[in-house]
């Protein structure tokens, strides 16, 4: 039993002494009832309070913000969640100067004028006894591509819940406002070939052989990037469905076997 403590009062060592304390599942909300679990504990640091963040600084709560922002526009819980990817931060008062970055702290003055924007309080550019509410500028809402990233996308019903909505986009019909991108059509174009008349030469130059030299890239090593991976194996963490193939294989390729 000892074995498996460590590893889990390790892992959370290392959260809560980082300076980022952000989720790693999207779905770590939902899961506030089973804090007690290892697993859940060092994917859902923010959610488990394990860490905490700097409440003066507009930041994600969630490492996956970014690949989910088009719920920004239909869920509020996406918004509370991911605050600077939906650009909706806000001052802890209408007169407070605060920083929009995490990593604010590390920059060195005088700032850039980018800096300045984004860190306005650790470069000293507050207005004094006026209002400096201005916002990060939110991040630019890229289309992402429509896609289900779950195995049993096809045989769920709508209305979808909210983990469905998450995982099967495209089948519960919340993609973004563009729609399912469709599937890019490659057009060939016939040219005409045309015929160069070389005048002939008596010249002849002597045939070489050029040997093909074998490729020398090595694969890349195939490995974990957690050192949990053998307990969570033992709790289904490699054959049970409601975890994406790309998380066991980013988390643990070697033990899943999915290298």
């Amino acid at each position: 039993m000892h074995y498996y403590i460590l590893p889990i009062l390790f892992s959370i060592y290392i959260i809560a002494t980082c300076n980022l304390c952000e989720d790693s599942m999207i779905t770590c909300p939902d899961l506030k009832d089973q804090c007690d679990q290892g697993f859940v504990q060092s994917q859902c640091p923010y959610t488990c309070g394990i860490c905490h963040q700097d409440p003066n600084q507009c930041t994600d709560t969630n490492l996956d913000c970014l690949k989910f922002d088009s719920m920004c526009k239909t869920d509020v819980k996406y918004q509370k969640q991911c605050p600077y990817t939906c650009g909706t931060c806000v001052p802890a008062t209408p007169d407070s100067c605060f920083d929009h970055m995490i990593e604010c702290p590390n920059y060195s003055v005088p700032c850039t004028d980018a800096v300045k924007i984004q860190c306005p309080k650790r470069c000293g550019v507050c207005t004094s006894g006026a209002s400096n509410s201005t916002l990060a500028p939110p991040r630019p809402s890229p289309t992402p591509p429509c896609f289900d990233s779950g195995n049993e996308c096809a045989t769920y019903t709508l209305p979808c819940d909210v983990n469905q909505k998450i995982f099967c986009p495209r089948t519960c019909g919340v993609c973004g406002s563009t729609g399912v991108p469709m599937a890019q059509t490659t057009l060939l174009t016939t040219v005409k070939p045309t015929t160069t008349v070389v005048p002939s030469t008596t010249t002849k130059l002597p045939a070489t052989t050029t040997k093909k030299l074998p490729s020398t890239t090595p694969k890349p090593p195939c490995k974990d990037s957690s050192p949990n991976c053998a307990g969570w194996a033992k709790n289904g963490f490699c054959t049970n469905t409601f975890y994406p193939p790309e998380k066991r294989k980013e988390y643990c390729a070697k033990t899943c076997r999915m290298c």
